[in-house]
């Protein structure tokens, strides 16, 4: 017992002094995401059809996410307070209608599911956070609207009702991933970016330093 004692004081002795090894750590290094330059961020937008391409500056200039910025409703903005109410995201995981095939069955799981208007994970229903709208998204807004107006959404199974910036492409929905990334994906090519830059990559916790539009 003495022994034993003994030398589990010396093993403590010696980590306090920094002379026992240490066991390898089991943690998995966490991967580094590079954030895309602003070139590539306006490459990007340049390439995008025209009712998408304030997404870019959504993502990039008030640091929303990805499904953030598709679920974002004209009712959201505060435009004399430079604010903009962040509370609802769109997701994969919505509730599926009772499904009546074996087709229908095999997809109510995983990637199948439904597209969803949600509020924010993690969160209190109607608990956002508020982010701060320079007055050049502001008018990218404005000007957004003014060109492509808003897809209006009722109460309905898997929707927040509202008036969205942005739906598919034969505005009858509202705008799901699968478009937003064959978008994304052929912007890239077309602009020669030859890594793929995540459509979270653009979103910060913060408007990005480098973005001319963000502090104008």
């Amino acid at each position: 017992m003495c022994a034993r004692k003994s030398a589990s004081c010396a093993s403590a002795a010696a980590a306090a002094r920094g002379d026992a090894p240490t066991a390898p750590s089991m943690r998995k290094a966490k991967k580094t995401i590079r954030l895309p330059t602003l070139e590539e961020i306006e490459a990007i937008e340049g390439r995008l059809p025209g009712p998408y391409k304030l997404l870019v500056w959504l993502m990039a200039g008030c640091g929303l996410r990805i499904g953030e910025a598709c679920a974002v409703t004209l009712q959201q903005f505060d435009f004399e307070a430079g604010l903009i109410y962040v509370d609802r995201q769109i997701t994969r995981d919505g509730e599926d209608e009772e499904p009546g095939t074996a087709v229908q069955k095999a997809i109510t799981k995983g990637r199948g599911r439904a597209h969803c208007v949600r509020h924010l994970k993690w969160r209190d229903v109607d608990e956002g956070r508020a982010v701060p709208l320079p007055p050049s998204i502001a008018a990218e807004v404005r000007e957004h609207v003014w060109l492509y107006g808003t897809f209006h959404v009722g109460e309905a199974l898997n929707r927040l009702p509202g008036d969205y910036l942005f739906c598919n492409v034969g505005r009858t929905n509202i705008l799901m991933y699968s478009l937003v990334d064959r978008l994304w994906r052929k912007a890239e090519q077309d602009a020669g970016i030859t890594r793929t830059i995540p459509r979270t990559g653009c979103a910060t916790s913060s408007p990005r330093p480098d973005c001319p539009r963000a502090y104008r």
